[in-house]
């Protein structure tokens, strides 16, 4: 089984997730069969997945459920990076997979959710027919961090017609410790989006959870796990992987 990847999304701990498009045009995560995946099978690292590679993950076991139906048990050890896709390939594909809106890659279940930034979106634990997808988006849209640390990004859906205010998990906008910001390249990567840069989104939805247990259902929550140019599709304008200090 082959995936050629498109979503590199920060996990907390020094762990991450990956996840790309098979050769029938369908999204696919590979997962372990216990624990997340670990630093060291990050290209940079020494292992096979990067932005724009072409990855043989060998046989794979199905173990999907709703939302989460992409997903497949695989042994890293078996894996192999069969080399990295042009830019201009790399794009074709991303617009051969995109959708207009959320609600074209998530369904009816997607839902609107308030929250103390504005809105976001989510789906009812176990509910929802995919959990991965891309999109492609216009007009106004901004990043920023905020006082958590948590890096944010403001845009209008276009079936929705609401703004929302969504976490962005693009592991190239993060430190090597896997959580501080790279506020540099976080501004750089601002102002492309400000200056109307087409580009397109991968998105997903999170494992369920709670943000209060004792009051409040798990849920699915939006995120942003990347940010793709057309100008930079393999993106180089992130610098990543970051450079530790001597």
């Amino acid at each position: 089984m082959r995936i050629v990847v498109n979503h590199l999304t920060r996990m907390h701990r020094g762990h991450f997730c990956v996840a790309g498009v098979s050769q029938r045009m369908q999204h696919i995560r590979p997962v372990l069969s216990r624990g997340q995946l670990e630093m060291a099978l990050l290209a940079h690292n020494g292992g096979p997945f990067e932005m724009g590679a072409e990855v043989d993950l060998g046989s794979g076991t199905y173990c999907g459920y709703p939302p989460s139906v992409e997903d497949f048990e695989f042994v890293a050890k078996r894996c192999r990076n069969l080399g990295v896709y042009s830019p201009a390939k790399f794009w074709r594909l991303l617009q051969r997979i995109c959708r207009p809106n959320l609600g074209a890659v998530f369904g009816e279940e997607l839902k609107l959710e308030r929250i103390s930034r504005g809105l976001t979106c989510v789906t009812d634990e176990n509910c929802g027919q995919v959990s991965l997808g891309c999109i492609a988006f216009k007009g106004q849209r901004e990043l920023s961090i905020d006082r958590h640390d948590s890096i944010r990004l403001e845009f209008r859906d276009e079936l929705l017609d609401r703004k929302l205010n969504v976490p962005v998990n693009d592991l190239r906008l993060y430190e090597a410790d896997d959580k501080t910001p790279r506020h540099e390249i976080v501004h750089k990567i601002d102002r492309k989006l400000s200056q109307d840069t087409k580009a397109i989104l991968s998105v997903g939805l999170t494992r369920a959870f709670s943000k209060d247990e004792e009051r409040e259902p798990k849920k699915h929550w939006l995120q942003v796990n990347n940010i793709h140019f057309a100008d930079d599709p393999l993106g180089r304008c992130f610098d990543w992987p970051p450079v530790s200090p001597l």
